[in-house]
């Protein structure tokens, strides 16, 4: 068997051997993670790549989303705020690049994918300042789905 036709067929075994959208659990309803990301920790000078595996259904009323989280330190003491990047539609695999550029060395990213309703999305989106945080806390039916990964400016 010639090199072309073994990767067609390594290429054929592995598309079949996918599990069809159908099979995979609705995102949000299994015990577990429905996205792992990788890798777990980095440490980068600017910019980051943290990678995901979506294994679920994403149903048609809900929102599937990178969200990052750091804390800040302002007038108004130490509190978390929130940065929402891009959706996850299919399963399949995704990347999210985190840049830290305009960060204070030693600054740590927390980045995990959520899933949301209609409601809890839109108020995500309103919640968004001008600079595109969202301040203190998610909205209520924002929950993870994903392990943590971690993007860390280094010192």
């Amino acid at each position: 068997m010639s090199a072309a036709v073994a990767t067609l067929v390594a290429i054929a075994a592995l598309y079949l051997s996918w599990p069809d959208d159908e099979t995979l659990p609705e995102c949000g309803e299994q015990s577990g993670y429905d996205v792992t990301l990788r890798p777990s920790t980095q440490t980068v000078q600017d910019v980051g790549t943290v990678t995901g595996e979506m294994e679920c259904r994403r149903q048609e009323s809900q929102h599937l989303m990178w969200i990052g989280r750091t804390s800040i330190k302002d007038a108004n003491g130490s509190h978390p705020n929130f940065y929402t990047k891009g959706p996850l539609d299919e399963p399949g695999q995704y990347s999210e690049t985190v840049e830290l550029a305009r960060w204070p060395k030693g600054t740590k990213m927390e980045v995990a994918v959520y899933v949301m309703d209609d409601a809890a999305y839109k108020e995500l989106l309103d919640r968004k300042g001008s600079d595109g945080a969202v301040p203190n806390y998610l909205p209520p039916g924002v929950r993870p789905i994903s392990n943590k990964a971690y993007v860390i400016k280094a010192s």
